[in-house]
């Protein structure tokens, strides 16, 4: 798992430490990236490791960033909620809880 390629002279995304790539959505009005997934954290490829880790990851990362939201940053960074996709969840999601007592579990 990890980095397919850990030579920088081969993936110059490597020489850069302190970098990050994440899967999110900009709300300009906002100013607010809604960031669902991580994609590559300073020096390490994600895209292989499970999805409870990668979320994992992101809580513990971004609980450690201390200035991530704070008033003098242009734009704030929230954590999208992992909602397992379930035929109730995706039922309630499009349509609204009251369909729950008609779906067969």
């Amino acid at each position: 798992m990890g980095s397919k390629s850990q030579d920088p002279a081969k993936d110059p995304f490597l020489a850069r430490k302190h970098c990050a790539i994440l899967d999110s959505i900009c709300v300009e009005e906002q100013k607010t990236f809604y960031v669902m997934d991580i994609i590559h954290w300073e020096d390490i490829d994600y895209t292989d490791y499970p999805l409870c880790s990668r979320m994992l990851f992101l809580q513990q990362k971004f609980s450690s960033i201390i200035d991530l939201n704070d008033e003098s940053q242009p734009y704030k960074f929230k954590l999208i909620e992992y909602i397992p996709c379930s035929t109730t969840n995706f039922l309630t999601c499009m349509y609204g809880s009251h369909l729950i007592p008609y779906i067969n579990t």
